[in-house]
């Protein structure tokens, strides 16, 4: 019994430790998420006017179908980004420009 009241303190202690340790990498873990999200959102606002008054270059490009669907309605310019494809993925599909045939 004696042996057992002398391992006690070792045994908290690395309990304590244990702790100590699984707490650490859920904060590093939280920092490396907040660091992603900070990333994404300063990507996102970076630029000078607007957030979305103009699409980058690389996803419109002159001349394309994208770019002929937002010009006959200049409100769909307004559109979140996910409606404005819901609308698009439609339209093609009424102009008869998608590959299948549903």
């Amino acid at each position: 019994m004696p042996e057992m009241m002398n391992q006690t303190p070792a045994i908290l202690v690395g309990i304590v430790l244990l702790f100590l340790v699984i707490q650490f990498c859920a904060i590093l873990w939280i920092g490396v998420r907040l660091g992603r999200i900070e990333r994404a959102l300063g990507g996102r606002n970076g630029g000078a006017g607007e957030v979305g008054s103009e699409a980058p270059e690389t996803e419109v490009s002159a001349g394309s179908a994208f770019e002929e669907f937002l010009d006959e309605d200049p409100a769909r310019r307004k559109l979140p980004k996910k409606e404005q494809f819901a609308a698009y993925r439609e339209w093609r599909k009424q102009m008869g420009l998608n590959w299948s045939k549903s």
